[in-house]
């Protein structure tokens, strides 16, 4: 296909026109921004794009904003390398992502391969 019949293509011209339309109005709005809050606006941007496109599942999303919620009944501390303080704190987290579909099973991957985790937590580049 040469370069003007994919110009043509409706899907093409308007992924090209939504890509443009979004980085102008990135740069507009950076512009008047603080340095400080242009990180954020763009998080912000990102996860609406992903919304729009049906990329992001709303239930990641609040996870990703609060954090696990409820009570949690924590396990036995597996690790000898965890203080019981943090093993509390890392289970908590690893219940929530658990709860998620795309994490499913993760709570029970960590306590199964601790020692595999251990070795990405004590290296100097994980």
């Amino acid at each position: 296909m040469d370069n003007s019949a994919k110009s043509n293509d409706p899907t093409t011209r308007i992924k090209n026109i939504n890509g443009h339309f979004t980085l102008l109005l990135y740069e507009n709005v950076c512009r008047s921004l603080f340095e400080k809050h242009k990180l954020l606006f763009s998080l912000i941007l990102t996860a609406k794009i992903l919304f729009g496109q049906n990329d992001m599942d709303a239930e990641e999303w609040r996870y990703f904003l609060a954090g696990p919620s409820g009570s949690i009944d924590i396990p036995v501390n597996p690790t000898d390398w965890l203080g019981d303080l943090e093993w509390a704190e890392v289970y908590k987290q690893l219940y929530g992502m658990a709860k998620l579909p795309a994490l499913k099973g993760v709570d029970r991957s960590f306590i199964e391969n601790h020692k595999d985790f251990q070795k990405v937590f004590d290296s100097l580049e994980p």
